[in-house]
C-alpha cells in the first residue's frame, strides 16, 4: 500500500518536528506511529538513531534522504529479548509523523512478521546483516510524494 509524504520537506524540518514532539522516544509511542509499526511485532524498548548504540551490521541510523528525496530518520529498535530491526520515520502528507518498516534489506522473521527472538526462532536466521540500499529502495517505493 502506497504511503504519501509531505512534499518539499527537508531533513531539518523532520528533525525539528521530532524534537518538538519530545524526541524519538516520545514519537515512537504516538498513536499513529504505533499503528504504523504494528504491522511487525517488535518492541521499542531500545532505540538507536545514532551509529554505534547497538550492533546492527550494515545498518546506518540517522537522518537521510530516500532515493525519491523524501527525508527520513532511520531507527533501529528492539526489546532486550529480541534482535533489533530497522524502520524509518517521515512526515506524512497530513503533516503528521509516520513510520514505515521496510521488508527488503531488513532483518526480521518475515514468516511470523516479528523480530527474531519473539518466537523462539534465534536459530532460524543465518545472516543477520542489513542492507541500507535495499532498505532505502523499499521505503522509496512505498513512501512517495504526490
Amino acid at each position: 500500500m502506497t504511503r504519501y509524504a509531505k512534499p518539499n520537506t527537508t531533513i531539518d524540518e523532520l528533525q525539528e518536528k521530532i524534537e518538538n514532539a519530545g524526541g524519538i522516544y516520545e514519537v515512537v509511542y504516538q498513536s499513529q506511529i504505533q499503528k504504523d509499526l504494528t504491522k511487525i511485532s517488535f518492541d521499542c524498548e531500545n532505540l538507536t538513531e545514532e551509529d554505534g548504540e547497538f550492533a546492527m551490521e550494515g545498518f546506518t541510523p540517522g537522518y537521510s534522504l530516500l532515493p525519491n528525496d523524501v527525508p527520513v530518520l532511520w531507527i533501529g529498535a528492539g526489546g532486550d529479548w529480541e534482535c533489533p530491526l530497522a524502520f524509518c520515520v517521515y512526515i506524512g502528507e497530513d503533516n503528521r509523523l509516520r513510520a514505515y518498516v521496510p521488508k527488503d534489506g531488513n532483518v526480521y522473521n518475515k514468516k511470523e512478521k516479528a523480530a527474531y527472538g519473539n518466537n523462539d526462532d534465534y536459530d532460524e536466521y543465518e545472516n543477520y546483516e542489513f542492507d541500507m540500499e535495499k532498505l532505502a529502495a523499499d521505503a522509496a517505493s512505498r513512501i512517495v510524494i504526490r
